[in-house]
């Protein structure tokens, strides 16, 4: 098989390595295919549990915030535009800063996303009111991030003990959370930065 159609089909699998982590040889400059480019060509669009998968590399912060916004207004629409939050693929996203700040109605999974390049997040969940999620991300990168989760009032103390103990080592996270800190913050007794 040649032409358009494989092209768009070794795009689709390394793709999809990006997210489900397949082991299929992947090319980090790659360009993600849009849903309609799929779509012209008879692909079908991928699924896990009988929810499609994100079509869409986020390659900047303005297209993820656009999702996110969207998200949080009318998430069964942005779910049929985006596929689910978790499986996002923003590999390529260097600054987070203020990126969930002020939606209101937000509370999915996130820590599959790969956040090894991200510098910022500063104020990242600031004002996200329903957040609750824990989160397992890499923080080698990142320089800043004041006030991370100022006014997140829904986060929870278990989560903030879990990513206490998880972020604890980084010296950048220490302190770093909004004026609502809480013991739990600090409640991990064995710290340790993720690989």
């Amino acid at each position: 098989m040649q032409g358009p159609r494989y092209a768009m089909l070794i795009h689709l699998a390394m793709m999809l390595s990006k997210v489900s982590g397949s082991g299929f040889p992947s090319d980090d400059t790659a360009h993600d295919l849009p849903l309609s480019s799929l779509l012209a060509a008879n692909i079908p669009v991928p699924t896990t549990n009988g929810r499609r998968l994100a079509t869409n590399i986020f390659t900047t912060k303005a297209e993820l915030r656009a999702a996110l916004e969207a998200w949080d207004s009318d998430p069964i629409t942005a779910e049929s535009t985006y596929g689910p939050i978790a499986l996002f693929v923003i590999a390529g996203i260097t600054d987070m800063s203020d990126l969930f700040k002020g939606l209101t109605n937000i509370n999915e999974g996130i820590s599959s996303w790969n956040t090894a390049g991200v510098t910022n997040m500063d104020g990242m969940f600031k004002n996200a009111k329903k957040f609750n999620q824990p989160l397992d991300f890499n923080l080698l990168s990142v320089t800043t991030m004041g006030n991370m989760f100022q006014g997140t009032s829904a986060l929870s103390d278990p989560n903030k003990e879990l990513m206490s103990c998880a972020w604890g080592s980084n010296t950048v996270f220490d302190g770093e959370y909004g004026p609502e800190s809480t013991a739990a913050w600090d409640a991990c007794s064995t710290p340790s930065q993720p690989p």
